[in-house]
């Protein structure tokens, strides 16, 4: 039996656990910035700011906006990307991805980016609402 651990163990931060996340760039796109994204088991999908796209050549004329309500009860207009190659934490995933265009909301590290590095053997995608 195999273990699976993140490459790069980061501490808590107060009593939040934060994740490196870095988008894998396109072709002459390879410099993109690491984010220290908020793990956060209640939100579905990463979500990052929509600048963070741009700078790893990602084409986000493909993307579909999506209404995604926050835990405080706000409506935000949000990008979503499908099939998207991240790292996270050193474990390069592909999974779909929340762009913030207003580049405003906390970087978060929803369950798709916490549980897809460990492909344990379910469906990650089942519980979320499309």
């Amino acid at each position: 039996m195999s273990s699976h651990w993140f490459a790069r163990s980061a501490a808590f931060v107060g009593n939040r656990p934060y994740a490196d996340v870095r988008l894998v760039g396109s072709p002459g796109y390879q410099n993109t910035v690491t984010h220290k994204c908020l793990v956060d088991t209640g939100a579905d999908y990463l979500q990052l700011p929509a600048l963070a796209a741009t700078a790893a050549g990602l084409d986000l004329s493909r993307a579909t906006p999506r209404a995604v309500g926050t835990a405080g009860g706000m409506v935000m207009s949000l990008l979503f990307l499908k099939k998207v190659a991240v790292m996270v934490e050193g474990r390069r995933i592909e999974i779909a991805v929340l762009f913030d265009p207003t580049n405003t909301a906390l970087p978060l590290a929803g369950r798709n980016a916490v549980l897809t590095p460990f492909n344990i053997g379910f469906d990650d995608q089942a519980w979320h609402w499309t």
